[in-house]
């Protein structure tokens, strides 16, 4: 438009990059051939900073120069006039002409107009951007925080994912997450993406001088957005170190959660501006990063609780029932054999109302103890019920499962079970079931085992 309306020869339309160094052509109409479309013109307070930072619009009438020295053409065009106005306070309109020596009053005022446009036209694009940019952002934060129930099955609590998604979000050249081993300001490597094979998760670093040790001793984010000529690149763990590019961009988030102190560290090989516009998002993130994590560790935490029985110490009742199905798929897979031994104390309820809970307690402990002492081979052990305890074995032939339940028999075989200084009564009964010899299938397994459990006698 504004080449048409002002017959120029070349109008363009020329933003400061980045880092504010240098002008570049965004948008361009010429009749040149010759027009350096990749140029950047220098903002070191010459020509061309005078034109942007001044406010004003200019005009240069009778210009016989060589129009290649400004930096728009690689070769002279025969410009005879050129001017320009602002666009905002880091942008430039261009119009030049071949057809007369001077514009007009009238030009120059639709200059200033075009440009007033070209403004509202960069605002607009910047608001479109900045929702674009939320809407990756929403969408990135939906993916990191999944479902309640999906946290326990996270692989590695969903860190690895993180930092892929993060990586490509970012538009970083590494991403990776630490966690502190211990107060020597040691760290493990728990995920990484970007970064060559070397940086590895598990891997141990020694964090000594660098940022790291800044953040975790502030509790606060570190940005390092760019490096300035001649100084020494950012250091994360310590000086050495080798991330397979030298970082230009660098964030550091630490938190602290359930498992302890940890950090997010994201890089890039070159200046990434996203980061210092939107530093509050990124250090946001950290923290998004981290609940899911802390949350993750503490499901991990309460799962690995819920498998044990808080008495006997033994895999709980519903867990040991989980893993006789898992062992019986594998051996039948394997046309193996599996032997189930039970153990039922007939009077728990009975030693229940006898005794206080911490004594049952030990009680429970030593009475497992000795169950699973009654064998040497590789052993699932756990609950089957209140007072019943449970052995599954595999690759026992019928006679081995015969010897198995006499060893049960005569480690009870007193009907009294010595508790530290000491001595309980009970009633033991033990049976023992084969398969594939005595049943078919895991279901017959287990019937098998408690019929012999109902008809046999206690132990006296």
């Amino acid at each position: 438009m504004v080449a048409d309306v002002l017959e120029a020869f070349t109008a363009a339309l020329l933003l400061e990059d980045q880092d504010g160094r240098h002008l570049k052509i965004v948008a361009l109409q010429s009749l040149s051939d010759n027009v350096a479309v990749s140029l950047q013109l220098p903002m070191d307070g010459g020509f061309w900073t005078k034109l942007v930072r001044g406010g004003v619009p200019y005009h240069e009438t009778y210009f016989e120069g060589d129009s290649a020295r400004l930096g728009i053409y690689t070769s002279d065009e025969g410009i005879r006039a050129f001017m320009t106005a602002p666009v905002g306070e880091k942008g430039l309109l261009w119009v030049d002409t071949r057809r007369t020596y001077s514009f007009t009053a009238k030009h120059l005022k639709i200059l200033v107009e075009l440009a007033a446009t070209a403004v509202n036209i960069l605002k607009l694009a910047a608001m479109a951007s900045d929702a674009a940019r939320s809407a990756r952002e929403l969408d990135l934060i939906r993916e990191l925080v999944p479902e309640f129930a999906e946290l326990s099955a996270l692989d590695n609590r969903g860190l690895d994912r993180a930092c892929a998604l993060i990586l490509e979000t970012g538009g970083l050249d590494g991403v990776l997450t630490v966690s502190r081993v211990d107060e020597r300001n040691l760290f493990r490597i728990t995920a990484s993406a970007g970064f060559p094979s070397w940086v590895r998760k598990g891997r141990l670093v020694k964090c000594d001088g660098g940022l790291m040790s800044w953040c975790m001793e502030n509790r606060l984010p570190k940005l390092s957005v760019e490096v300035t000529p001649g100084e020494e690149p950012p250091v994360v763990f310590h000086r050495g170190e080798k991330f397979g590019f030298e970082a230009k961009t660098l964030a550091i988030v630490p938190w602290t959660d359930a498992e302890g102190d940890g950090a997010i560290v994201m890089a890039s090989s070159r200046p990434n501006w996203r980061l210092d516009e939107n530093r509050v998002w990124w250090e946001s993130l950290g923290k998004v990063l981290a609940l899911v994590n802390s949350v993750a560790f503490q499901q991990e935490v309460l799962g690995g609780i819920r498998r044990y029985d808080g008495e006997s110490g033994l895999f709980s009742e519903g867990y040991f029932r989980a893993e006789t199905r898992r062992v019986f798929a594998r051996s039948s897979a394997a046309k193996g054999s599996l032997v189930l031994l039970l153990v039922l104390i007939a009077d728990m309820d009975r030693i229940y109302l006898e005794n206080d809970h911490a004594l049952v307690n030990r009680f429970l402990e030593t009475l497992a103890d000795q169950l699973e002492g009654i064998t040497r081979r590789s052993t699932v052990a756990g609950k089957f019920r209140t007072g019943g305890l449970a052995l599954l074995l595999e690759g026992l032939p019928p006679r081995e499962m015969d010897r198995l339940r006499d060893n049960a028999a005569a480690a009870f075989c007193s009907g009294v079970i010595q508790v530290g200084t000491e001595e309980l009564r009970c009633d033991v009964r033990v049976a023992a079931a084969h398969y594939p010899s005595e049943c078919a299938d895991l279901a017959e397994l287990w019937e098998k085992a408690l019929n012999k459990l109902e008809t046999s006698s206690s132990i006296e």
